[in-house]
């Protein structure tokens, strides 16, 4: 962690739940101060919101197992080995619908082609910074990419709300950025 105190720590924290909160703004009604909680439960209603939480929990251990795991193995191997390994093991899940699955693979193989070479590229990317730097620091920085997910939002899926979502999200990598620098 930071080398600030829990109290620091603390209190730059809540601006990324300032962050959150301005993410589902709409659902408070500022004329009932009863209903200003209403941003963060629906963080708990709406179900890709709860399974980001998820995602978020189970990284946070499998970023620093990663670090760990590369005192035994080169970061180059370290990457390739983790994905074939977490691929081998989803595969009873998601094999149930390879069929459909394979087939449309086969129809669209450029961008499946494509968006394999960015993973491996963040792959390599990933593994080399945490050998560089502390992983708190790594993850932090790995932050910002939100920023670039709501763009990438606005652009390719014309998702609306841009400039809403752009302050919400810079709210919260702000947060992370005073954690940081604490």
């Amino acid at each position: 962690m930071a080398s600030g105190s829990p109290a620091r720590v603390f209190w730059a924290s809540c601006w990324w739940w300032r962050g959150a909160w301005l993410l589902n703004f709409d659902e408070a009604d500022g004329n009932n101060w009863r209903s200003w909680l209403e941003p963060l439960r629906a963080i708990l209603r709406h179900p890709g919101s709860l399974l980001m939480l998820v995602v978020a929990f189970i990284y946070s251990f499998t970023a620093v197992t990663g670090k760990g795991a590369m005192q035994y193995m080169e970061p180059g191997l370290f990457g390739p080995f983790y994905f074939v390994l977490v691929g081998l093991a989803l595969l009873p899940l998601l094999g149930l619908k390879a069929r459909s699955t394979l087939c449309r693979i086969r129809r669209q193989l450029w961008p499946v082609l494509l968006t394999a070479g960015l993973m491996a590229l963040m792959l390599v990317t990933h593994f080399l910074a945490l050998q560089q730097v502390e992983t708190a620091y790594m993850i932090a920085v790995k932050r910002t990419s939100l920023l670039f997910g709501i763009l990438y939002g606005a652009w390719i899926f014309r998702e609306t709300g841009l400039g809403h979502h752009l302050l919400a999200g810079t709210v919260m990598v702000a947060g992370v950025a005073l954690i940081v620098l604490g």
